[in-house]
């Protein structure tokens, strides 16, 4: 039977993390087929999903926020640029299950081929989304670390500990 989704799935956990530090997935990510990456960056993932996940310190209260883009170019420092499918969302209680911003976190993205994205952490629902179709055949993906906080600056980064990654095709 043909795929109508596909699934990506990890465990991840911020190692001594500090405010703003973070870590995530790109997935729908675009690829010509040349060396990646190329001098200017234009050889692949020039557009692509990316689920970011962030520690913030919060007064000695820790939390984790998250968001989806849609990433459809990057700017004159390679950052990316893109649609907010969803923006920053506390990920400190979802559905009743407590989200240990210290733990080690799963997360799994459901992409269907009629543009739906459902992001799970510890198995429970946490959003959908209604994007595009077009990034469906994309199927390369990767997993993400960031010290880049909002206002353009960076941060100290905190290292990202990823436990495994899987990516399957459901029918």
């Amino acid at each position: 039977p043909a795929t109508n989704r596909y699934k990506i799935e990890t465990q991840a956990q911020l190692v001594n993390p500090v405010d703003q530090s973070g870590y995530g997935i790109v997935f729908g990510g675009n690829w010509n087929g040349q060396a990646c990456p190329n001098s200017g960056y234009t050889s692949c993932f020039t557009s692509y999903y990316l689920l970011e996940v962030r520690w913030l310190a919060n007064s000695n209260n820790p939390l984790l926020v998250t968001r989806l883009r849609e990433i459809t170019g990057h700017n004159s420092n390679n950052n990316p640029t893109g649609t907010i499918l969803f923006d920053w969302t506390e990920t400190r209680l979802v559905n009743g299950v407590t989200i240990n911003p210290n733990g080690i976190n799963e997360w799994d993205i459901q992409y269907e081929s009629n543009g739906t994205i459902k992001v799970f952490v510890q198995n429970q629902l946490f959003k959908t989304v209604n994007s595009e179709t077009t990034y469906f055949s994309q199927k390369y993906f990767g997993l993400y670390a960031s010290s880049i906080n909002d206002s353009g600056g960076t941060t100290n980064s905190g290292v990202v500990r990823y436990e495994y990654i899987s990516v399957v095709n459901v029918p």
